[in-house]
């Protein structure tokens, strides 16, 4: 079957598919790791490795039923910044 084909019978754009497809092993990797499948788009920022520590962090942090905000979330992302 061809990407056309396929397109219209999934009812998306030719050319979204042909993005799916690129990034075929990206969306499934995310979706074994239970990313968060409705958002639209996913950001990054500029050091994985304190992104990394940063979503460890929210995540012993939410287990623990404590209130995290904005402002928090930024001091702590920018403590791990300095400290790797």
């Amino acid at each position: 079957m061809s990407q056309r084909q396929a397109a219209y019978k999934l009812n998306v754009s030719q050319s979204l598919l042909g993005r799916m497809l690129k990034s075929r092993k990206e969306i499934e990797n995310a979706s074994l790791e239970n990313v968060n499948s409705n958002r639209k788009r996913k950001r990054v920022g500029k050091e994985e490795e304190v992104e990394e520590a940063l979503k460890q962090w929210f995540t012993k942090v939410q287990k623990k039923d404590a209130r995290v905000t904005g402002p928090l979330l930024l001091q702590k992302a920018e403590y791990l910044a300095i400290k790797q």
